[in-house]
């Protein structure tokens, strides 16, 4: 059995791990076999690297741009057995970000252009040797209502310090804003599928965001 791997994608705080649970739950409850696993993974040596990264304590995150893209990259390639193993014992595998993630975020940190597109190219030669996605869904909230989300949550970096709930990414409305519309330039050109989150300026209820994704799924013939 070669189960479906489905990535979940979204801003910081955009209510992916609540979807991911949410579909993983769905897809047991009807009889397939599901697991999920969230990126990047902060129990290994890399991902505590990258809590490092995430903390400030590199420097600037512009000063880091292919430093960041390697590690994120070598944080799935350590995972990558656990995921083909994963895919050969269950009907479907999600995952809570994945190689989407390098970039809409990296891309992000270079000029719009020949160095974003040649950023990119480079992080398809890094990351194509990893399992590839059957479905990339980016849940659509902008960062106007991510932020909302934020206040009172429990930081995922083990390094934040007690009452930062935000990491150098989150902190900066920005880049942040920039991260947003890459993932919608990348799905259109590489056929992401886009889930609108938001209706009326307010974020939907999860139950129907995850409806929403179950409709995507539906239409690729998944779950």
């Amino acid at each position: 059995m070669t189960g479906k791997l489905i990535v979940l994608e979204g801003l910081s705080a955009a209510g992916k791990h609540t979807q991911a649970k949410l579909l993983l739950e769905s897809l047991q409850k009807s009889g397939k076999k599901a697991s999920l696993y969230s990126f990047p993974d902060y129990d290994s040596e890399i991902g505590q690297l990258i809590a490092q990264y995430l903390s400030g304590k590199w420097g600037p995150k512009e000063d880091l741009v292919q430093t960041a893209v390697i590690l994120y990259a070598l944080d799935r390639y350590q995972n990558a057995p656990k995921i083909r193993n994963a895919l050969q014992d269950n009907d479907v595998v999600i995952l809570d970000r994945y190689s989407p993630a390098n970039y809409a975020f990296q891309g992000a940190l270079v000029p719009e252009g020949k160095e974003k597109q040649a950023l990119w190219a480079w992080i398809d030669a890094v990351e194509k040797n990893l399992p590839q996605a059957d479905a990339v869904i980016f849940l659509d909230v902008p960062r106007n209502l991510t932020q909302q989300n934020y206040a009172g949550r429990n930081a995922k970096n083990p390094l934040s310090s007690k009452g930062q709930e935000q990491d150098i990414h989150e902190a900066d409305t920005a880049f942040e804003n920039r991260v947003h519309q890459n993932y919608l330039e990348l799905a259109k050109s590489r056929k992401w599928a886009v889930v609108d989150c938001v209706q009326n300026g307010k974020l939907l209820l999860a139950e129907k965001i995850h409806g929403r994704i179950q409709d995507v799924l539906a239409e690729k013939n998944i779950g």
